[in-house]
This record gives C-alpha cells, sequence and structure tokens, in this order.
C-alpha cells in the first residue's frame, strides 16, 4: 500500500512538473511571437509614413500644377505603394466626389509588415492560450473560487 501511495505521489509531482514546464514553453513562445509582431508592427508604420510623406509630395506638385514635379514624385513612390497609388488615381479623384481620399484607403494597398504582424500577434495568441491551459483547472475556475479573478493565483 505505501509503495502505491508513493507511486501515486511520484506521478503527481511529474505531472504537476510537465504541466508547468508545458505553460511556462507556450508563455515564453507567446512573448518571444508578441515581440516579433511588436517590431513587424513598428516596420509597418514606418512604411505609412513613408508612403504618406510621398504622397504629400506627389498631392503638392498635383496641385500646383507642376508636372515634372509630379512626375519626380510619383517615379519615387514605394513600389509596393504604385498599385494603390494607380487604383485611386483610376477613380479620378479630381473629379469624382465619391472617390477615395486617397491611395491608403484602396484595397491595393498592403503592407506585407502589417500581414505579418497580425499573423504574429494570431499565432502569439493562440501560444498564450495554449499556456494558460496547460496550467492546470485553476486557470478556468479561477472565476468561481474568487471574487478578484485577475488576482487570483
Amino acid at each position: 500500500m505505501l509503495s502505491v501511495v508513493a507511486l501515486l505521489a511520484a506521478y503527481s509531482g511529474f505531472a504537476a512538473a510537465k504541466w508547468s514546464t508545458e505553460s511556462s514553453l507556450s508563455l515564453a513562445r507567446a512573448s518571444a511571437l508578441r515581440t516579433k509582431a511588436s517590431r513587424a508592427d513598428l516596420e509597418a508604420l514606418q512604411t505609412k509614413t513613408l508612403d504618406s510623406v510621398s504622397f504629400n509630395a506627389w498631392f503638392a506638385a498635383f496641385v500646383a500644377g507642376n508636372k515634372r514635379a509630379e512626375q519626380l514624385a510619383r517615379n519615387r513612390l514605394r513600389p509596393g505603394y504604385r498599385p494603390a497609388f494607380d487604383a485611386w488615381l483610376a477613380t479620378d479623384p479630381a473629379h469624382n466626389p465619391h472617390a477615395p481620399p486617397g491611395p491608403a484607403y484602396m484595397p491595393q494597398y498592403v503592407i506585407a509588415q502589417q500581414t505579418k504582424a497580425n499573423k504574429l500577434d494570431t499565432q502569439a495568441d493562440e501560444e498564450f492560450t495554449k499556456g494558460s491551459d496547460a496550467g492546470g483547472p485553476r486557470t478556468s475556475t479561477c472565476a468561481t473560487r474568487c471574487s478578484s479573478p485577475p488576482f487570483c493565483s
């Protein structure tokens, strides 16, 4: 009988350690993914800023009627921005009151870094959920055991 109790105690310790390790690893992966998502999001923001500045240079030349400056600004647009810019111009924004306010409002305006950031955020959410769930039943019953769920342990 004593050996059965010892065996059960050893298995309980093993199971608890395994849950703790799985939880820690998933939470660490979630943290690493969140950091990568943050970095990609910052890169996307820089790209959006570049696109806005480039568009403003073109728009200033357009408003001034300076065709040479307009062409120069257009040539300096980021290659990934050009499809949205060309699609926006095709809406005839100078004469169409229903045209989008600018190329950034077009469906062709896609920033790869933002797509990457969104994907990494989704993966981080999944890893965080796995890590939280691997912690055992205390996370799912916290609200029923504790009057202040965020402070349960």
